[in-house]
C-alpha cells in the first residue's frame, strides 16, 4: 500500500503545478452565487479527462506506443514527439522556469532571470538523473511539502476571510461551461498520459512476478487516489474565490491568488506563496523532463547516447527556450495544443472503449 500511495502522491505532484491554482479561485470569483455549476464543468475536463487518461495508460501497463497505437505507427509516433516536445524542453519545462522565477522575484528581486533558471536547471538535473528514483522522490519528499504549502494557503485564506453575505445558489449554463473551458485549458491529459507511464513502471519495479490484474488494480488505485488529492485542492481554491469574490474587482486573473494571500497572511505571503509556487514548479519540472529524456533516448539507442547525455542537452534546450519568457513560450505552445488535445481526448475515449468491448466479449465467451 505505501507503494501505491507514493504513486499516487507523485501523480498528483508532477500534474499541479502553478497553472492549476489560477483557474480555480477565478471560477469562484465570478461565479460566487453559481460555484457548483462551475465545479461540475472544471471536474470533467479538469479531474474527469486526465483520469481517463491515467486508466487507459494502466491498462496498457504504461506502454504509450500501444495507447498512441489507433492512430497507425506514422501518425502516432508524430503525435508522440509533439507531445513530448511541449511536455519537455519546448514547453512545460521552460514555462515552469519562467513562474518559477516570478515567485522568486518577489522574495529576491534582484536576481536575474537567466541566473536563477540556469541554477534550477541544474538543480532537476540533479533530482532527475536517476529516473527510477523520481516517482519515489517526488512521492515521498517533494508530495508532503506541496500539500502542506496547498493546505496552508486554502485554510489560512478561508479562515481569514471576511464573511461574505449569502447568496442564493442557483444552476447556471454559462458557469458550467465556464468551469469546462477552464479544465480544458490546463491541459493536464497529455501530462496524465506519461506520468501514469512512469508511475507504472515504478509499481513495476517494487514488485517481482506481479500478475497483471493485481497490477491494474495498484495503478487504478494510484490514479485515483491523486484525482481525489486534485478534487480537494480544486474545491479549496474554488472556495477562496467565493470567499473573497467582492475583494479585489477588476484584477487580472494571474493576480488574483497572490491577492487573496496578501489579504489572508499579511507579512508572510511573499514567503509561503513564492515557495509554494517554487515546489509546484519543480515537481512538474522534474517529472516532464524526465518523460523527454527518456523518450529521446530511447529514440536514439542506435547511436548509443546515454540518458545523463540527453539530460544534460535538454535541460541546455529548457534554459534557452526559458529566456523568451512566460508570454513567448504562451505564444509557442497554444496553437500546438488547440489542435493536439481534441485527438488525445479522442484516443483516450477509443482505447476506453475498446477495453470494455474486448472485456465484455471475453465475459460472454466465458459465460456461454
Amino acid at each position: 500500500m505505501k507503494e501505491i500511495l507514493l504513486a499516487g502522491g507523485a501523480i498528483f505532484s508532477m500534474f499541479f503545478g502553478a497553472g492549476n491554482i489560477v483557474f480555480p479561485p477565478v471560477l469562484g470569483e465570478t461565479w460566487p452565487n453559481s460555484w457548483p455549476s462551475a465545479i461540475l464543468g472544471f471536474f470533467l475536463t479538469g479531474v474527469i479527462v486526465p483520469l481517463l487518461g491515467l486508466i487507459s495508460v494502466v491498462l496498457f501497463s504504461g506502454n504509450t506506443d500501444k495507447f498512441f497505437s489507433p492512430l497507425g505507427k506514422v501518425c502516432g509516433f508524430l503525435l508522440q514527439a509533439s507531445i513530448m516536445a511541449i511536455e519537455g524542453p519546448f514547453g512545460i519545462v521552460p514555462r515552469c522556469f519562467r513562474v518559477a522565477y516570478g515567485g522568486c522575484k518577489s522574495l529576491f528581486p534582484s536576481v536575474s532571470a537567466l541566473v536563477f533558471c540556469g541554477a534550477v536547471s541544474i538543480c532537476v538535473g540533479f533530482m532527475t538523473i536517476k529516473r527510477e528514483r523520481v516517482v519515489p522522490w517526488v512521492g515521498k519528499f517533494l508530495t508532503p511539502v506541496k500539500l502542506g504549502f496547498l493546505s496552508l494557503l486554502i485554510f489560512w485564506g478561508l479562515s481569514q476571510a471576511i464573511t461574505q453575505e449569502s447568496l442564493p445558489l442557483v444552476w447556471s449554463s454559462p458557469a458550467f461551461y465556464d468551469g469546462i473551458l477552464a479544465g480544458y485549458q490546463t491541459y493536464d491529459l497529455p501530462g496524465a498520459l506519461y506520468f501514469s507511464s512512469m508511475a507504472m513502471g515504478y509499481l513495476i519495479s517494487t514488485k517481482k512476478n506481479i500478475s497483471q490484474k493485481s497490477l491494474f488494480i495498484r495503478g487504478i488505485t494510484a490514479s485515483c487516489i491523486s484525482a481525489i488529492l486534485l478534487v480537494i485542492m480544486y474545491i479549496g481554491f474554488i472556495c477562496l474565490g467565493v470567499q473573497y469574490s467582492s475583494s479585489f474587482p477588476g484584477v487580472a486573473p494571474e493576480d488574483l491568488l497572490p491577492c487573496i494571500v496578501k489579504e489572508s497572511l499579511g507579512q508572510f505571503s511573499n514567503g509561503i506563496y513564492s515557495i509554494t509556487i517554487m515546489v509546484a514548479c519543480m515537481t512538474t519540472s522534474v517529472a516532464a523532463i524526465s518523460v523527454w529524456t527518456k523518450f529521446v533516448t530511447e529514440l536514439l539507442q542506435p547511436f548509443k547516447i546515454s540518458y545523463e547525455m540527453v539530460l544534460i542537452a535538454s535541460l541546455g534546450m529548457a534554459f534557452a527556450v526559458s529566456t523568451l519568457g512566460f508570454s513567448g513560450i504562451v505564444h509557442f505552445m497554444q496553437p500546438i495544443l488547440q489542435y493536439m488535445y481534441p485527438i488525445l481526448i479522442a484516443v483516450t475515449l477509443f482505447n476506453l472503449w475498446k477495453t470494455v468491448h474486448r472485456l465484455s466479449q471475453k465475459n460472454n465467451k466465458n459465460t456461454c
